[in-house]
């Protein structure tokens, strides 16, 4: 006996799986950038990270809802995936 899966159906499988992907990944490339930025880049700034804040950002994968941003008390963080207000790919 054999299952057979359309190509609609893949893709809505697919999908959730890869937008988790493509959000843990750009998450953990700007942990990693405001760590290099402190540690490396300006070590002399007397500045503390200040959390995070959520954003949206449609991808080519579909749109991720609640990618989450690092920021600094001073604002000198700006990651380099997007520009500030930049909302698509």
């Amino acid at each position: 006996m054999s299952i057979s899966i359309n190509y609609e159906e893949l893709m809505n499988q697919l999908e959730p799986m890869l937008k988790k992907i493509i959000k843990e990944q750009a998450e953990m490339l700007m942990r990693e950038e405001m760590k290099n930025f402190f540690e490396v880049e300006h070590p002399e700034l007397k500045n503390s990270k200040n959390g995070s804040y959520e954003r949206i950002l449609d991808t080519r994968y579909g749109r991720i809802e609640d990618l989450t941003v690092p920021r600094d008390r001073n604002g000198a963080f700006k990651t380099q995936l997007f520009d500030p207000y930049q909302r698509r790919e």
